[in-house]
């Protein structure tokens, strides 16, 4: 079911390109990706109000903007607008090319390594992913008993990113994917 949160992320991407006359799209990623972030922060801490974060919530959550966005490009595609989509813009040198070769093969690769590798850090194993373990078992997002006061102590943000990952997909697998996701939202 992760498949929801990158669904979720184009569809938001999308309409965020498409509100432009000339669209941006290296801009309109950041945006998408600020909105994707800000929306799984809000939708969480009002999952959490109510001691809902279940993985069956979760998914109705992510899957509300791909409805609103299906339905958005039907209403846009009615008006007779062209629905553009994101455009990869090539450099006309061959270094150019070189480069934007190489970086999609780095970005590859460390997807590749980020979804095989357990999560394996120490800040992940201490900290982390106990939180997010902690607050799949409470179904919220509240305090908890804990030797490691951290836990409850730092912003959640990347740790309420790595829950929707860990409820959606079953185990602590795709962990590692928020962190790449930064990365790869660097490299735009």
């Amino acid at each position: 079911m992760v498949f929801l949160l990158i669904l979720a992320f184009l569809t938001i991407w999308i309409m965020v390109g498409n509100n432009e006359r000339e669209p941006n799209w290296r801009l309109a990623l950041i945006q998408a990706l600020i909105v994707w972030g800000t929306y799984a922060i809000v939708g969480t801490e009002i999952l959490s109000l109510f001691s809902f974060i279940t993985r069956s919530a979760v998914a109705i959550m992510w899957a509300i903007p791909i409805i609103t966005g299906v339905l958005w490009g039907w209403i846009w595609l009615r008006k007779g607008k062209a629905l553009r989509l994101p455009i990869v813009y090539h450099r006309d040198s061959w270094a150019g090319t070189i480069l934007d070769l190489l970086l999609i093969l780095i970005l590859i690769v460390t997807a590749v390594v980020a979804f095989f590798a357990p999560p394996n850090s120490s800040s992940v194993e201490m900290t982390s992913l106990s939180r997010v373990a902690h607050w799949a078992q409470n179904q919220s997002l509240a305090h908890y008993a804990t030797g490691i006061e951290t836990q409850n102590s730092n912003a959640p943000a990347a740790e309420i990113l790595q829950l929707q990952y860990y409820l959606l997909a079953g185990n602590d697998r795709m962990i590692n994917m928020v962190a790449w996701i930064s990365f790869a939202g660097m490299a735009a």
